[in-house]
């Protein structure tokens, strides 16, 4: 409490300090979030914006964000040549990798989690446990 001139007390107001230092933080946290977000966005804008230049322009030494002619050329280039970088077959080979072992794992997990639910068995607990802790640490 503060003392007043004429001997009342007053109640000093803590709230809307309270109030302008989270409105702080809160304008702090969304700076950096903006900042961090920059910094991720910079690089995929720069490729983009390289894979719509000419070879030319991509070996310049002066940087340009927007190139000074757009060309379609760098992906012609790589569609078409099948001999050197056959980018079509490395897509669908990687397809067919993902899909088949995604099948695999919920064709073998549906199997094993339907028996460690219904059945019971010895070291029941220790194997579920030791199957937590190898999915709490993170693969390599």
């Amino acid at each position: 409490m503060q003392k007043l001139e004429t001997g009342k007390t007053a109640k000093i107001n803590f709230t809307k300090s309270y109030k302008n230092k989270k409105q702080l933080e809160k304008i702090l946290l969304f700076s950096v979030a903006v900042i961090l977000a920059t910094l991720w966005l910079l690089p995929l804008l720069w490729i983009v914006s390289t894979a719509f230049k000419p070879e030319s322009d991509v070996i310049d030494p002066i940087v340009r964000w927007i190139p000074k002619r757009v060309t379609l050329d760098n992906f012609r280039i790589i569609f078409s040549d099948k001999e050197n970088a056959p980018i079509l077959r490395w897509f669908f080979n990687s397809l067919f990798i993902a899909l088949s072992h995604t099948i695999l794992i919920l064709l073998f997990d549906s199997l094993a989690a339907f028996a460690y639910a219904r059945l019971k068995f010895k070291y029941k607990e220790t194997i579920y446990w030791t199957m937590m802790a190898t999915m709490m640490i993170p693969g390599l």
